[in-house]
């Protein structure tokens, strides 16, 4: 299992928005895909998977986070919730 942290893209911000999942909980995600985007006050950032497996998203879209906080993971196993 591996962590999808809130990244600080402005050192100025403690607080991103996730603004986009570009994959829904339990799709397979592989290595290098864009999954995900936040939003800081001055600008948009793309996250990418550092693993392949199953993504669990923690924080929905529109939610706002603090930077360095968990948003979402990636499994190796498919969540059977």
């Amino acid at each position: 299992m591996s962590k999808i942290f809130a990244p600080q893209t402005n050192p100025n911000d403690d607080e991103v928005k996730v603004v986009e999942w570009k994959y829904k909980n339990n799709d397979f995600v592989k290595k290098g895909e864009h999954i995900a985007s936040v939003e800081s006050s001055k600008v948009v950032e793309e996250i990418y998977s550092e693993n392949e497996g199953y993504l669990e998203i923690i924080h929905g879209v529109n939610s706002k986070t603090n930077t360095g906080e968990v948003i979402g993971k990636i499994n190796k196993n498919k969540n059977l919730k």
